[in-house]
């Protein structure tokens, strides 16, 4: 049972910020989006907290910020308005989680600690609302919170909270710190006014203190269970695609490992075949003397049915190094996405959770939120076009066809990623993202993109490919040349095997 920040806590609150009236507001910082901190100065700094979170909404007193996000316009408007204003006067509004600020400009902060009703509204002298930390229209409330409309409280019976009415025998001493009487305790569960019997309770000097220490922690604790939880379930989804496209290529890469034995069972029916015309298998011995039946296709002459395992083979043998470099690099990512999860839950600060998802950001395994996927981005409006992983967390595309090689090239690729081509001769187009820093693309990362270009070109079985690179704003298309003709300049060479 956590302990509320009630209205027995604003009174407690607002009784010894007392001491702090005539002090000169002088810094302001958003710490949540729903809390704000603001440095007073008299005779001695300290530090004000203000909050209207549906959780932990308070007004205390509280430790220097140590973390701090984009400020809101809530925030703007009230530096423009009280930075360097001075504290006149804060009291309890009705009895109720209402407190009111009011500076010596004769703006008053009304600070609404209700709930998911909660809010701040910044309001003239003249009673007249010209910020708010939410605006609230006349359809979503009877008591709307309107640009230039006049301030009104909400309604209130003055009664005390429900929380405190369980300990009746208590209710008397609540009811005295409405009149500045506070016996300030601490527990697990939180901060009271007054003593309320729990078996942890400890005394304490200042209520208002004691609450935004705990409140502050547990405010930020909130934040990194809340960030924590964001990252570890977009790990966990990486690391689920990770692993089955890791089960996936191992499959492949058993079917291309077998291309020596595709190639042998086509020899086979070529040497057999016309013993049996017509049948549907044949019992023969391999190379190695082992017994072995092949299935075969009745309709088909030998040689046909031979050609289909040939044509087996050579599709095995074609995607072999490929389906080993991406099952490299996918084992590898699996286990640092599944090693970054296994920290994760050691982390406790908001700096560190922000490290581990700048690495994951690193390592684009995060999409950017809010941040829509343009229409040939889903997926390449049907071209042809295959993703790679390449070394040092790189993406490798390249194109299958010559209007696959045309997108890529013409539309996807940006000025200064990097553009590779077998030279002399007809190849898939590659494309390197390299975010503005070519200079900074790793030489394996290169020979990595040069091997996928000769391997997808008919000299792809050659001891020695030469393959150009540039930058795709040195590659053109001549007018009114096929697509995935194109012309280029400003070229290095690379050679692979």
């Amino acid at each position: 049972m956590r302990i509320p920040f009630d209205s027995i806590c604003v009174a407690a609150s607002v009784t010894e910020l007392q001491a702090w009236l005539g002090a000169k507001a002088q810094r302001w910082v958003q710490v949540s989006p729903r809390s704000i901190a603001v440095q007073l100065y008299w005779q001695k700094p300290g530090w004000l907290w203000i909050s209207w979170d549906q959780e932990f909404g308070r007004i205390t007193l509280g430790p220097t910020p140590s973390d701090s996000i984009e400020s809101t316009p809530f925030l703007l408007a009230l530096k423009k308005q009280l930075d360097g204003d001075r504290l006149d006067s804060i009291k309890q509004v009705d009895r109720d989680r209402i407190a009111r600020l009011t500076f010596h400009s004769g703006l008053s902060l009304f600070v609404e600690m209700m709930g998911r009703h909660g809010n701040a509204i910044l309001v003239e002298a003249g009673g007249k609302q010209v910020a708010a930390a939410k605006w609230v229209g006349a359809a979503q409330s009877i008591r709307p919170v309107l640009p230039g409309k006049v301030y009104e409280s909400p309604p209130t019976d003055g009664s005390l909270s429900p929380f405190i009415k369980k300990f009746p025998e208590r209710l008397a001493q609540a009811e005295a710190v409405f009149s500045g009487a506070l016996t300030p305790f601490r527990s697990a569960n939180g901060i009271y006014p007054i003593a309320l019997g729990l078996v942890d309770e400890i005394r304490v000097p200042s209520f208002a203190e004691a609450a935004g220490e705990w409140f502050a922690a547990a405010e930020s604790g909130r934040a990194i269970e809340h960030q924590r939880s964001a990252l570890h379930a977009q790990l966990i989804r990486i690391a689920t695609a990770r692993r089955e496209a890791v089960e996936s290529l191992t499959r492949a890469a058993d079917h291309a490992a077998r291309a020596a034995e595709y190639q042998m069972l086509g020899e086979l029916i070529l040497a057999y075949g016309f013993q049996s015309p017509g049948a549907a298998q044949i019992d023969v011995t391999d190379y190695a003397g082992v017994h072995r039946t092949i299935a075969l296709q009745p309709d088909l002459t030998p040689p046909q049915n031979a050609e289909k395992w040939f044509r087996k083979a050579r599709r095995a043998k074609d995607g072999i190094g490929e389906v080993r470099d991406q099952l490299v690099r996918q084992t590898e990512d699996l286990e640092e996405v599944e090693r970054l999860l296994a920290n994760l839950p050691n982390y406790e600060s908001m700096l560190e959770i922000e490290k581990a998802r700048q690495f994951a950001e690193s390592r684009h395994w995060l999409h950017k939120a809010g941040t829509p996927l343009k229409k040939e981005e889903r997926p390449f409006s049907g071209y042809r076009v295959k993703e790679l992983a390449a070394p040092h967390g790189y993406t490798v595309f390249y194109g299958e066809n010559a209007e696959a090689n045309d997108y890529l090239t013409m539309r996807m690729g940006k000025p200064n990623d990097i553009w590779m081509h077998v030279r002399g001769n007809t190849s898939a187009h590659v494309l390197i993202p390299t975010h503005n820093r070519p200079d900074r693309v790793p030489h394996d990362v290169l020979m990595f993109g040069a091997e996928v270009s000769a391997r997808h070109s008919p000299l792809k079985n050659s001891s020695m490919v030469p393959v150009d690179y540039t930058l795709k704003k040195y590659v053109r298309r001549p007018r009114g040349s096929a697509k995935g003709f194109v012309t280029y300049t400003n070229e290095k060479t690379l050679h692979v095997t």
